[in-house]
């Protein structure tokens, strides 16, 4: 509404300035070597507003003029490289190779309609990556992973992305393929590069979770009383990479969530002055070798500026699903016989047990598909051992035993998340695939005897003469019933082979309880500690706390004392308070130890 006159005097008038997209791309068009600049121009400027306005709207889209300016650099180069083309193809495939690698899959459709209308009869060809796709797909498979075209496209994204930005961001749900997208390039320029091929250079990374840390420890600060300048992680991660003057490049990997606490401080080291100013004055440069490669689940709390400085690709778990895993982790079943007779039950079983669970059931704690078949993958190689009955060539008690564990190992897998309503579901879909399962109480009350070879109730593990010692204190007190001696001989198992559990339920159903009589159960080989988190606990604690159970054995080589394996039991794991964008920086260091110790 208008202002009064009286109150409109009062402010003080400001203009507003709208950059005429048009007339820049026109611009650095005709500075790029390109003659139809006009009309190339009005295309691009049209194809970005209808696609901002007919898009869906992502946190990590971003139509600005910063996405401009890197689609017309990388037509440049592309117009450099071959003079002779028509200029509307190359425009198109610039256009094409910056904007696709962000786009979630339901807006590909649509864009590429977008593409074909402002475009009418352009088809840009499909481009041959040779060596690098080459080098890819042999690191792939040197890793025994799946070559799949997602993951592979992936890949070649990114190291596109790389050429144009140096701060550049994976996107995309946890159990993508984020990880192995960038891990898998590194190792396949690496090994271009040993191969003598023009245009790659090695690679070295250093991954920081940058809320792991308290903030003051991430960039550095000042002691206010003796005015001390300490240094921050990255602050000298930082000023060591880019004094390092050898060729090979240099990646940044900062793996955890961005939120404008941290991210703010590095738009100018994002954006083209390429400089981190730390609060001491210090600026170090970002030389041409060091860029930045960030990993992050979302980008909803992120300012406009930090998403407009990145290059963005998008990994959508989706795209991949749950079964290159599974192909892989066959490919590691050395007997032909255990495989194929695996690989039989993951096709008649797995795909619905998903479907009943993602249809039918609730989940507590939700769960994604990949999480749920890598858990039973997991859960089958720690129990598919002889000592459980799983012997080869014994014929088809050999058979029956695997298809037991298996189906043993999916109950307390895709069926082990769901609640009570769910398990009745899971109950009644799992008679179906085994008939033989005995038809008193729910397939949950049921294991594998090894020695009979048959589903045995777990009441027969419970025995009669249970007698509480005299002298035993009242709160030591545990009288075992068929849920602790479940889920203890479930937590047992996954401890000796050395896997993470995640043992959630309400309070008071003695959860603490079971893991601790778990914990006491292991032998000499094993020390135990207990962490207790609370609303209080930070990551600075929850570092000092695991450092205090480890001896140093090499520079960067912590383990526990004797040549043992720590098990650490963390108490209240959803405590820490989180902060106000959401991280918890206990979780996050957690998090981070998990997944590259």
């Amino acid at each position: 509404a208008e202002l009064p006159d009286n109150l409109k005097a009062l402010f003080r008038p400001v203009a507003m300035m709208v950059p005429d997209y048009r007339l820049i791309a026109e611009i650095m068009l005709f500075s790029e070597g390109f003659g139809e600049a006009k009309g190339l121009s009005n295309k691009m400027t049209q194809l970005y507003k209808l696609s901002s306005e007919q898009l869906s709207k992502q946190d990590h889209y971003d139509f600005g003029l910063r996405s401009v300016k890197s689609v017309l650099n990388q037509a440049g180069a592309l117009k450099r490289a071959d003079p002779d083309n028509a200029e509307d193809l190359i425009l198109l495939r610039s256009i094409r190779d910056m904007n696709l690698p962000k786009f979630i899959s339901q807006d590909m459709p649509l864009f590429n309609a977008l593409l074909s209308d402002l475009f009418p009869g352009v088809e840009p060809p499909t481009v041959d990556y040779g060596s690098l796709q080459r080098a890819i797909e042999d690191e792939l498979a040197r890793e025994g992973l799946q070559i799949v075209p997602p993951i592979v496209k992936k890949c070649i994204q990114t190291y596109e992305s790389k050429l144009t930005r140096h701060g550049n961001m994976l996107v995309g749900p946890s159990l993508g393929g984020k990880s192995t997208a960038w891990r898998v390039l590194m190792q396949a320029m690496g090994k271009l590069k040993k191969e003598g091929v023009e245009g790659f250079e090695s690679v070295r990374a250093i991954v920081i979770n940058p809320k792991a840390v308290p903030y003051a420890n991430l960039y550095g600060e000042y002691d206010l009383q003796t005015f001390e300048w300490t240094d921050g992680v990255l602050a000298k991660i930082m000023r060591e990479v880019c004094a390092d003057e050898r060729p090979e490049e240099k990646w940044l990997l900062l793996d955890g969530p961005v939120d404008t606490l941290w991210i703010e401080s590095m738009n100018t080291v994002l954006d083209d002055n390429k400089l981190l100013t730390l609060i001491n004055g210090e600026r170090i440069a970002m030389p041409p070798q060091v860029s930045l490669l960030f990993e992050v689940e979302d980008l909803s709390v992120a300012s406009p500026a930090t998403v407009s400085r990145a290059g963005m690709v998008y990994v959508d778990a989706a795209d991949m699903g749950w079964r290159p895993y599974v192909e892989s982790w066959l490919g590691r079943i050395g007997d032909k016989e255990h495989k194929e007779a695996v690989r039989a039950l993951v096709e008649r079983a797995v795909p619905k047990m998903l479907g009943v669970r993602a249809t039918k059931c609730k989940e507590p704690v939700p769960v994604t598909d990949l999480a749920c078949v890598r858990s039973l993958t997991e859960m089958y190689d720690a129990l598919a051992t002889p000592a459980n009955g799983v012997i080869a060539g014994e014929g088809d008690a050999y058979l029956r035993a695997i298809e037991m564990t298996f189906y043993f190992a999916l109950i307390w897998s895709i069926g082990a998340t769901v609640d009570e309503e769910g398990r009745r579901e899971v109950d009644s879909n799992m008679r179906e695939l085994d008939a033989q399962f005995p038809h008193r109480d729910s397939v949950y009350e049921y294991y594998v005897d090894p020695k009979k070879r048959a589903w045995a109730h777990w009441e027969e593990k419970l025995h009669a003469a249970f007698r509480i010692a005299p002298e035993t204190p009242f709160f030591k007190i545990l009288v075992p019933t068929v849920d602790t001696m479940r889920y203890s001989s479930l937590l047992n198992t996954l401890v000796r082979s050395g896997k993470h559990a995640l043992l959630t339920g309400a309070v008071g159903v003695g959860k603490t309880v079971t893991v601790e009589s778990c914990l006491s159960a292991l032998d000499e080989t094993y020390v135990s500690s207990v962490v207790n988190f609370s609303a209080r606990t930070s990551s600075t604690r929850v570092s000092g706390t695991i450092e205090s159970r480890v001896e140093k054995r090499t520079k960067d080589t912590w383990a526990p004392p004797g040549g043992k394996k720590l098990v650490m039991l963390i108490d209240d794991f959803n405590m820490p308070e989180k902060e106000i964008f959401g991280a918890q920086p206990p979780l996050e260091l957690l998090r981070q130890g998990m997944q590259y110790s």
